[in-house]
């Protein structure tokens, strides 16, 4: 009976985990049999989709850019074509037309990238176009690039040969780089062509003297003088084309004082009238190194202050003629103080001949004198 009672619970319980398998297997669904093929269960199937992408559309061409940036920039739309000219550059430097479109669009900026995009413009059409070489000699003479403004002006003056600007170009910063000879050749040229014009025989006068030519040099600034008289008369017929105020007699008078002839020089800035509402402080200037030149430190001097109150400390050659009393009154220190005045107010190519002339001074060793022998004594 106990046997029979146990046996009954026994199946009880088998019946019991039956009934919970069976349960499980319902609620999770019949499970399928993996089907064969050869006896290999195959992997299950997948699904695959076909992503669908959109291609980038295709880089514009350099042509295709040309024609838009010139588009935009005919148009007024300059930061477009700007954007695609430096595109353009970036690939092609040599490409000229775009390079003078994106140097206009730097200048009206005051990029000075405008300097470099005139220059290769220049270089690409050979110097052929006046403006072009223009726009880059005087952008490049701004940032006192003197080797380039050379480089662009020599290889535009051979195909503008008419063009004063450009053969002026050439002169002044050959000027500025003390190459005295290349400028009195290229001066040469400007008086032949343009013969009427004081200012270029005054130029070329310092050229020359500044060369060591000093004969020449005072030659030609009379000369100058005589042309001064001839075309600034009342009766005067001739076109000049150049000169403003007290200039061309400045000019003439650094010449004749540079050429020895300090009398002249003031002789010369003399024949200005000053307006009385003028503040003629070059004329100032070129009268305080004339006296300079004749050892009048104290009214060279009373002239260098005087154009620094008239120009509120702003003229750079007032500062030179201030250091050039200085050395002459042996006050070295004062005249390196004030050259460095005038470095920083960025000087003028009109003066580079008396800035170096001061600065040879001022290094040139003392000369110590000669010990005299000692007298012998009597026996």
């Amino acid at each position: 009976m106990t046997a029979s009672r146990s046996a009954r619970a026994r199946s009880g319980l088998v019946i019991a985990a039956l009934s919970a398998s069976v349960l499980g297997a319902w609620a999770c669904g019949p499970e399928e049999p993996e089907p064969k093929v050869g006896g290999v269960v195959p992997p299950p199937p997948t699904t695959t989709q076909t992503a669908t992408t959109t291609p980038p559309p295709a880089e514009p061409t350099l042509d295709e850019r040309r024609k838009s940036a010139k588009a935009a920039y005919d148009a007024g739309d300059w930061a477009k074509a700007q954007a695609e000219l430096e595109i353009i550059v970036g690939k092609e430097p040599t490409d000229g037309p775009s390079q003078a479109m994106l140097a206009d669009i730097y200048a009206s900026k005051g990029d000075k990238r405008a300097a470099d995009a005139y220059l290769a413009a220049t270089k690409a059409d050979g110097g052929k176009d006046e403006r072009l070489a223009l726009m880059a000699a005087k952008s490049l003479f701004d940032q006192r690039r003197y080797d380039d403004v050379v480089t662009v002006s020599t290889a535009a003056t051979k195909a503008n040969e008419k063009s004063m600007p450009l053969w002026m170009y050439l002169g002044l910063s050959q000027q500025a780089k003390l190459d005295w000879a290349a400028a009195s050749e290229t001066y040469g040229k400007l008086t032949t062509a343009w013969p009427d014009e004081p200012e270029l025989w005054a130029d070329l006068a310092n050229a020359q003297v500044g060369a060591g030519k000093v004969p020449e040099g005072k030659k030609s600034a009379k000369t100058a003088l005589d042309k001064w008289t001839e075309v600034r008369g009342a009766k005067n017929t001739k076109e000049v084309k150049l000169g403003k105020g007290p200039d061309e007699l400045c000019s003439i008078a650094r010449a004749m004082r540079r050429a020895g002839d300090a009398n002249g020089a003031l002789g010369a800035l003399g024949k200005y009238t000053i307006a009385k509402d003028e503040l003629a402080v070059t004329i100032d200037i070129e009268k305080g190194f004339a006296k300079h030149a004749l050892k009048d430190d104290k009214t060279a001097y009373q002239s260098a202050d005087k154009a620094l109150k008239l120009s509120n400390n702003g003229s750079a050659p007032a500062h030179l003629l201030l250091a050039a009393v200085a050395i002459d009154q042996k006050h070295p220190e004062i005249a390196k103080a004030e050259l460095g005045v005038y470095d920083m107010l960025g000087g003028e190519i009109a003066y580079a001949w008396d800035r170096k002339s001061l600065e040879e001074q001022m290094n040139k060793p003392a000369v110590e004198p000669t010990p005299k022998p000692a007298p012998k004594k009597a026996k």
